[in-house]
C-alpha cells in the first residue's frame, strides 16, 4: 500500500514536469502497484495549494508540493484527475 504519493504537474527546481507527465505518473504508479498486488493507493493532495493563501512564514519545502493535486487550486480538473478517476472506477478485488 502507498499511503502518501503524488507527482507535480509543473517544473519544480530540477524536476521537469507537466500536466501530461503527472497523468502518466498516476497510470504508471497504478501499473507498478498492480504488479505487486498492492492493496491501496492514497493521493497526497486532491487540489493544488494556493501559495498566496498560505500565511507567512511559508515553509521552504512547501513549493515542492503545491502542484501535485489532481485539480488546480480552484478545483478545475487537470489531466491527472481523469487518470485517477479511471483507477477509482476499477472493481475491488479482495
Amino acid at each position: 500500500m502507498v499511503v502518501e504519493g503524488g507527482w507535480t504537474s509543473a517544473n519544480v527546481g530540477s524536476v521537469q514536469s507537466s500536466p501530461a507527465i503527472q497523468a502518466r505518473y498516476i497510470a504508471r504508479h497504478a501499473d507498478l502497484l498492480d504488479s505487486v498486488q498492492a492493496q491501496g493507493l492514497i493521493q497526497l493532495e486532491f487540489a493544488d495549494i494556493d501559495l498566496a493563501a498560505v500565511p507567512p512564514p511559508v515553509p521552504p519545502n512547501l513549493p515542492l508540493f503545491t502542484q501535485i493535486g489532481l485539480c488546480h487550486s480552484d478545483f478545475s480538473p487537470k489531466p491527472a484527475l481523469d487518470a485517477w478517476d479511471k483507477l477509482y472506477r476499477r472493481a475491488l478485488h479482495a
